[in-house]
């Protein structure tokens, strides 16, 4: 469907707001380099998380998990194996609130107690946190800054969370990501634990390489 004048409008300044947001949070969402990113929100997830764990291993793949803090309470084994078998670990906020509908000091607090969560289960201290939803306020933005975490967001949405995505459809979009893509995935998702199986069986020509970030 052809979009009318008033929508491209409307979408260009979405898009522009959403470019200027995050950049005034110092955020990333491209790699240097010919690598992928599979970045994984939302974990820990019990069942789906050790699937795609033992997946990663097997195929020697490195990955990214952005973890929800209350996740974090009831897996933190996961977490720590995150980090034992080279996977990095960011935060993706302690109870996942909307960070451009809640009060700043909400969003501080949350952001603080689960970069505290996550080094309290790990022994290290990340500096990487992704806002849930990617969404943010010009308040919000300035306040990720203002802790020096490092935000990071993705060039990618596989849409695995899609109602009508399809095992196929999250691989086609995933491929979309090539030299230096950051992909947006979730950990709780069997959809996206399908689609990274065939990420790494049937890697393609030239093969791709998955990295963490």
């Amino acid at each position: 469907m052809k979009l009318t004048s008033a929508k491209r409008a409307r979408h260009l300044l979405g898009r522009t707001r959403r470019w200027f947001l995050r950049w005034l949070a110092g955020g990333t969402s491209t790699l240097r380099g010919s690598g992928i990113a599979l970045t994984f929100d939302d974990g820990p997830h019990p069942e789906v998380t050790p699937r795609l764990l033992d997946l990663l291993a097997a195929h020697g793949a490195r990955a990214s998990f952005f973890v929800i803090g209350e996740h974090v309470e009831r897996n933190p084994d996961l977490v720590r194996r995150m980090v034992r078998e080279g996977h990095t670990v960011g935060a993706h906020s302690m109870h996942h609130p909307d960070f451009a509908k809640i009060p700043v000091r909400d969003a501080r607090n949350d952001t603080i107690e689960v970069l505290d969560l996550v080094a309290r289960v790990t022994g290290e201290r990340t500096g990487l946190f992704r806002p849930p939803k990617g969404h943010l306020t010009i308040r919000t933005a300035l306040m990720l800054r203002r802790l020096g975490v490092k935000t990071w967001f993705w060039d990618h949405d596989s849409g695995d969370w899609r109602t009508e995505a399809t095992v196929e459809s999250v691989v086609e979009r995933s491929l979309g990501a090539r030299k230096g893509g950051v992909v947006l995935m979730h950990d709780t998702s069997v959809m996206a634990l399908e689609a990274t199986r065939l990420l790494l069986v049937e890697p393609g020509e030239p093969p791709l390489e998955f990295v963490a970030l």
